[in-house]
């Protein structure tokens, strides 16, 4: 069991602090461009549907995702290849424990954004004097509050969670590749179709089973070729 938890120790400090910063950074951009808004004098009804607060998030997105995939590629040195002889795990285990830690922080980013959502909507519907439920209806109409905070739609947050699932298996895959001076082409693919999704077609079921589905098959997939070559290398000696 201590071999497993040092590899996910491994990805855990590789990424914490990345993702500190990503957070800083997304909370800045957005407080900027809420303090516009809030300047420009939008109504309640409006405040997040002109805002552009979306492209933070996938901003935040794009760089959390370069950032977990840079972090065991070989670029800039890494001590992957160390650790997997310490501990004798194959290299396609230790890929999928590395993805399990790069799905919790798109994980937790997603949960941060839903906080930053939620606390700004209930600020400023308390300031323009509206009911608590205003907050839930403003989640419910406007697409990127909706992608974040699907509320009853169960759907959305199996999509949100695969997608985490995702981009954290298609980064560390990624990186595997890059060890091979090869390129993976399933991080790319995955963060661009969850940048690009966010908040569009959030209301339709299909919307959501499709891009659950199509992750799932992306993740399966690029592991099952990372297995095929591990056991191509093993086999070779």
């Amino acid at each position: 069991m201590r071999r497993y938890t040092s590899i996910l120790m491994l990805g855990a400090r590789g990424v914490v602090m990345p993702l500190i910063v990503v957070l800083l950074l997304m909370g800045a951009a957005e407080a900027g461009l809420v303090f516009w808004e809030l300047t420009s004098g939008w109504s309640l009804e409006w405040f997040w549907q002109e805002s552009h607060v979306v492209w933070a998030y996938r901003a935040a997105l794009v760089l959390l995702a370069v950032t977990c995939c840079i972090h065991v590629s070989g670029l800039g040195g890494s001590r992957v290849y160390y650790t997997m002889h310490r501990l004798r795990l194959s290299e396609w285990t230790v890929t999928v424990l590395l993805g399990l830690c790069y799905a919790a922080a798109f994980v937790v980013l997603w949960a941060v954004q839903v906080g930053i959502l939620t606390a700004v909507t209930a600020y400023n519907a308390a300031r323009a004097g509206a009911v608590p439920q205003a907050m839930f209806l403003l989640s419910w109409n406007d697409d990127f509050f909706h992608a974040m905070l699907p509320l009853d739609q169960w759907t959305g947050y199996v999509r949100q969670l695969l997608l985490a699932l995702g981009m954290g298996m298609s980064c560390a895959v990624w990186s595997f590749w890059r060890r091979r001076n090869s390129f993976g082409c399933a991080a790319p693919i995955a963060v661009i179709a969850a940048a690009i999704f966010t908040g569009f077609g959030c209301r339709n079921f299909m919307v959501d089973i499709c891009l659950a589905v199509g992750s799932c098959v992306l993740t399966i997939g690029s592991l099952c070729f990372v297995r095929e070559e591990v056991a191509q290398c093993e086999r070779t000696g």
